[in-house]
């Protein structure tokens, strides 16, 4: 016979699939007298039903029909308590047939569907319903669904109703299903700090909570109320006359709010998790600085000189500033702002929050720090005490951003404002963050300021594979300048890890012959990889660091000796690693006691091929567990080393004299010179600098402040022409 045949599906031949067959075949037996062998009793209509299926499907029914009690007689009938007839139909529809059809049935019957799939254990079921009934919630039935889905423990549906009460507080408030709230559903909805409706509202659904429900304890349900939120003539004209809550308790609450901070109250705020609420969709505006359209619409990439910012002129007694005033009192713990960054200046700035702009409490001060570009701020709530409630979250109203100092000029640029609640777990050490992932890294925004290499961020670019003799490391003179790397923000770090890139000998590695640098630097051999070691690393936001992670070149057999160290102003530095002393190569992993840090200088005091330091990759903190994989295994040098080491020389000796012929000589001489001889100081460099390597490509030395010894050397900024710079 042919396998051809034309009426053959295009199905797998071994495996055959008719549960909709088997699905149907056995729902045909639903309500059907015929085979029946036991009747349940529901609001007294009959439905006959078959053990066997029943008992195969559930473990609740197994236990009752073939448990030995008298339910398991034959022909029983079993009156079922609790439940409707239409919620029952639904059930054994599904018991029957694994379908269930809801868009159809009324609110209260799917309840009623879902009690009955918790109580008999279905667990996908009351999964698959739960999420139906998220999809469908409104003012009418969501008091009446939260009310179910706390009593039966469903986390998933329970948030849901939660959610949609907080963005609708006052609606549900007005609403009839919130009169038939139980008292415990009714104390987690008003007693939640994001359940954000005016005080008075909720009081006086309470009140009419309890006269719906006269036998419940009404004291209990009158402390939800926070009195010191409302006023004098709402305590005096609406709480005093309702006769529910004490004299004494009405006068507390005048004295905490006649004594107590604006900002120490327990406000309820709108809770909105993961979503940017400072926009002018949630009703967000800019109340004060100038061109405060721009703040707000959204755009992160077009801006410049001349526009696509807000500002304030930075003055000495700070009274300026950018005030974004939210939608309504909302519960934040997350900032994200973008600080004008076209060029090479850094700001300092501080941001408060208020409830009322009097009260102002500061959540972040980073007025003593160089911050850049984007800032990932974070801030711990505040634990607010009343009664026996403890308020520990932050309701703000009102936002000001406060620059205190521009390297270029003295004004301050604002691109963008972001605020949220995040349920990302942060950990705050005297206010910095301590990160936990590497952020030295270019989407962190942070950079290389002071070093040479092909490309300005290649210690940073997380490519800890492709690197060779020409590309893929920064580096700097020894005895001249240093590697200095600016985060975007400080930290608290005390790890750094770091690649040297001259240890393994690389198939891939291929001979330099020359790389002019500027000034009186004459030629490196460039290779460096580093983690807030040895090299120079500037963090736009203060910050704690704890570690860092060096990848030195490691592509021969060469070692390196070098210092790191950090600063959180560029002008007092603390050494955190010292290996002058010690032969180093590839993976250096540096860990220290916890230090606040923006800028990371890693300097480079000695190598044995020459006259350079080389670093591939650096990350703070170190990522130990994303580097497992990276051998540190020796590995002969390249062969051909000393003829690359006599090209070097020959070039560097035509390209100046002194010391610049003598190194390039002097590598040529050793079977490991290979990337040594490229390394001439002298005078000669100055002439050799504008050049391009036998590649056809330039080395790109970069520096924003001159290379020198002088490590407290401040960073200078770009040009402050008008014309290049945002006004």
């Amino acid at each position: 016979m042919s396998n051809n045949h034309p009426l053959r599906p295009y199905t797998a031949v071994g495996e055959i699939d008719h549960v909709h067959i088997l699905s149907e075949n056995i729902g045909a037996l639903l309500n059907g007298e015929e085979y029946g062998d036991v009747t349940f009793i529901v609001e007294k209509t009959r439905f006959p039903a078959h053990r066997v299926i029943l008992a195969a499907r559930c473990h609740y029914f197994r236990a009752l029909l073939y448990g030995g009690m008298r339910e398991s007689q034959p022909e029983a009938e079993i009156p079922l308590q609790d439940t409707t007839a239409e919620a029952f139909t639904m059930l054994l529809k599904y018991i029957y047939t694994g379908r269930a059809t809801l868009t159809d049935e009324k609110e209260e019957v799917l309840l009623d569907f879902l009690s009955l799939a918790h109580k008999y254990g279905f667990p996908e079921l009351e999964d698959s319903t739960s999420d139906y009934l998220c999809t469908i919630l409104n003012i009418q039935n969501v008091c009446m669904t939260f009310d179910v889905a706390s009593l039966y423990l469903l986390p998933k549906l329970t948030c849901m109703c939660c959610m949609f009460m907080d963005r609708n507080a006052q609606e549900v408030l007005s609403s009839e299903g919130f009169l038939s709230l139980s008292k415990a559903a009714l104390l987690n909805i008003v007693l939640r700090d994001s359940f954000a409706a005016p005080e008075k509202d909720i009081f006086q659904a309470l009140l009419n909570w309890c006269k719906h429900n006269p036998k419940e304890d009404h004291a209990e349900i009158m402390q939800a109320v926070r009195l010191p939120l409302m006023s004098l003539t709402e305590l005096l004209n609406v709480v005093r006359p309702s006769t529910l809550l004490s004299p004494d308790a009405i006068l507390d609450a005048i004295k905490v709010r006649s004594e107590s901070r604006d900002m120490d109250l327990n406000y309820r705020g709108m809770l909105i998790p993961e979503e940017n609420i400072a926009t002018m969709k949630h009703g967000a505006q800019v109340v004060k600085g100038e061109l405060k359209s721009a703040l707000l619409d959204g755009d992160t990439q077009n801006y410049d000189l001349d526009h696509g910012f807000s500002r304030h002129p930075i003055d000495d007694d700070c009274r300026s500033g950018i005030e974004i005033k939210l939608g309504q009192p909302s519960i934040i713990n997350h900032i994200r702002i973008l600080l004008w960054d076209r060029d090479s200046r850094s700001y300092s700035y501080y941001i408060e929050v208020s409830m009322d702009e009097l009260d102002w409490i500061r959540v972040i001060d980073h007025s003593k720090y160089l911050c850049r570009s984007w800032q990932k701020l974070y801030f711990p709530a505040r634990v607010c005490r009343y009664q026996d409630h403890i308020c520990i979250r932050e309701v703000i109203w009102y936002v000001r951003i406060v620059g205190t100092h521009n390297t270029v000029n003295k004004v301050f640029h604002l691109v963008a404002f972001e605020c949220m609640f995040t349920n990302k777990t942060f950990t705050l050490e005297k206010g910095l963050i301590v990160p936990m992932d590497n952020v030295a890294t270019i989407a962190d925004c942070a950079s290389v300021i002071e070093g040479v290499s092909r490309s300005r961020n290649a210690l940073l670019n997380g490519d800890t594979k492709n690197y060779d003799w020409d590309s893929g490391y920064t580096c700097h003179q020894l005895g001249s300048g240093a590697i200095v790397v600016q985060l975007a923000q400080p930290y608290m770090i005390g790890s750094i890890r770091i690649l040297s890139p001259w240890e393994l000998a690389q198939p891939f590695c291929k001979p330099i012959y020359r790389i002019p640098l500027p000034g009186h630097l004459q030629a490196m051999l460039p290779a460096l990889r580093f983690l807030p070691p040895p090299s120079r690393i500037w963090t736009p936001t203060p910050g704690t660091l704890g570690s860092d992670w060096l990848l030195l070149w490691d592509c021969d057999e060469r070692s390196y000796s070098y210092y790191i160290e950090v600063s959180t102003n560029q002008q007092q530095w603390t050494m955190v690693a010292d290996k002058t002393k010690q032969p180093c190569k590839s993976w250096q992993t540096i860990t220290f006691d916890k230090q606040p840090a923006s800028f990371i200088r890693i300097v480079g005091t000695h190598n044995t091929a020459n006259e350079v330091f080389h670093c591939v990759h650096f990350e703070c903190p170190e990522q130990s567990s994303t580097h497992k994989e990276e051998s540190t295994e020796e590995t002969p040098a390249p062969a051909g080393g000393a003829a690359v080491g006599a090209a070097v020389g020959a070039a560097a000796a035509a390209a100046g004299t002194g010391a610049g012929a003598g190194a390039g000589a002097g590598a040529a001489a050793g079977a490991g010179a290979a990337a040594g001889a490229g390394a001439a100081a002298g005078a000669g460099a100055a002439a050799g600098a504008g050049e391009e390597s036998p590649r056809g490509q330039q080395l790109v030395p970069f520096s924003l402040r001159p290379s020198s010894n002088n490590s407290n050397q401040s960073l200078p900024g770009p040009t402050s022409r008008s014309s290049v710079q945002p006004q």
